[in-house]
């Protein structure tokens, strides 16, 4: 794992930190996300005891690490004022090669191989594992880490996040938890009989994974009890099996909702679901009146950012990074940084661009640009939720908004949407 935005300064106060806040992205880091966590860094940044010191890092997943990838990674840094950390899936097999070898014969990560997405399900968590080889010793007052994925949005400050949660010495919080038995719909179930085989029913836990706390004791409780010993699962599954099965002297569970099965609840969750893509408007309503709820998942985010760069008031990011890596980029390295640097930094224009709704081509009979499901492709629907009459872009010769992430697509079928002249305008250049 290479990490970027390390600001010696901040050596003195990383002894005190005691709650790191993950964020797992993916390069390129889009224009609306850099947005809305330069805000989460900034509050975490500030805030006092006795939840803080706090910090953030991004976790960006990356297909190799060469010098593009180091330059994103330094970019992102700058413009979130986080720490980011660079870490691949071959890095994790170098880091945890009983896993590598336990999932080469798995049954169940063989059964997602079309799916690059579901297969990094097995090892996500294992990028916080990571971290600590690299940053732990300098980290020792950190208790908890919150791992959050960019659709995992909270309609507050981290710092109320931290605060309503504070009371809570859970080692494990997660969204709810649901035994075997009352989820056997869920198809991971028979894709992981290898690591359940000798768990008792009881401790056979599922729960949705984009937003959760961890304990430090934790991560080694999957490092030696499952990672070391070449034991893997889909992580809905792993994590709260883990836990469960250790029992409350070894592992303490809550939940981010309310309490069920016996497991207290922290009541900071609003709107969560699997697929059902919520409405980027309903969310920021809840944001403006501090909500302090989760809500997930919010795939559409522009009108977050919009929203935070209007208020900041602000033409450019503020602040400086430190490489974590010594050496200089090359001439064509420093070259390509800079085409980065101006490709992504322009936040003035990106406010303006989301304030016109340009990055955002669906015609106003079909105003909802969402994913379906978890596929990457991406349609117009009437109605929030996949919900209504539904329309494809695919043949209108407009690009994806630019805040989707990498690999998203148009979806296919369906019938064409019918465009303004405007929205039309772009894949021809008229009016230009």
């Amino acid at each position: 794992m290479e990490c970027f935005g390390v600001n010696p300064e901040d050596g003195r106060t990383s002894g005190e930190v005691r709650t790191i806040v993950f964020i797992a992205a993916h390069l390129p880091l889009s224009d609306v996300d850099a947005v809305i966590l330069r805000e989460g860094a900034r509050s975490l940044h500030n805030l006092p005891p006795p939840h803080g010191p706090a910090r953030m890092w991004v976790l960006l997943h990356a297909e190799a690490i060469g010098e593009t990838a180091r330059h994103e990674a330094e970019v992102a840094a700058t413009r979130t004022q986080a720490g980011t950390c660079l870490w691949t899936t071959s890095i994790v097999w170098r880091s945890l090669p009983e896993v590598a070898a336990f999932l080469n014969r798995s049954v169940g990560y063989a059964h997602e191989a079309g799916d690059p997405h579901l297969q990094r399900y097995y090892y996500m968590h294992a990028s916080l594992y990571l971290w600590e080889a690299v940053h732990a010793a300098k980290h020792r007052s950190v208790r908890f880490y919150w791992r959050l994925e960019t659709d995992a949005l909270f309609s507050g400050s981290y710092g109320a996040l931290l605060a309503s949660t504070g009371g809570s010495d859970a080692d494990l919080v997660l969204h709810k938890y649901s035994t075997e038995k009352r989820t056997g719909w869920y198809p991971h179930w028979n894709n992981n009989r290898e690591l359940l085989a000798d768990v008792p029913a009881r401790n056979r836990l599922f729960s949705l994974v984009s937003a959760g706390r961890y304990s430090r004791r934790f991560i080694r409780l999957l490092y030696t009890h499952y990672w070391r010993r070449g034991r893997a699962g889909y992580e809905e599954i792993l994590l709260p099996t883990a836990c469960a099965r250790a029992g409350p002297a070894g592992c303490k569970m809550a939940g981010l909702g309310n309490g069920m099965m016996g497991y207290p609840g922290l009541s900071v969750i609003s709107n969560f679901h699997y697929w059902r893509p919520l409405a980027c408007e309903d969310f920021l309503a809840a944001l403006r009146r501090a909500e302090n709820k989760f809500w997930h998942p919010v795939k559409n985010r522009s009108c977050v950012a919009a929203h935070l760069l209007s208020r900041q008031g602000e033409s450019g990011p503020v602040g400086t990074i430190v490489p974590a890596a010594a050496a200089g980029p090359s001439a064509a390295g420093a070259t390509e940084l800079a085409r980065l640097r101006a490709r992504t930094l322009d936040l003035e224009s990106l406010a303006a661009q989301l304030r016109a709704g340009q990055d955002h081509p669906c015609p106003a009979s079909h105003p909802h640009l969402e994913e379906f499901k978890q596929t990457g492709r991406y349609w117009c629907y009437a109605s929030p939720g996949n919900g209504g009459d539904v329309c494809k872009m695919s043949s209108s010769g407009v690009p994806l908004p630019s805040h989707l992430p990498r690999g998203a697509g148009w979806g296919t079928t369906q019938k064409d949407c019918t465009l303004a002249p405007e929205v039309a305008g772009r894949s021809t250049g008229a009016g230009a």
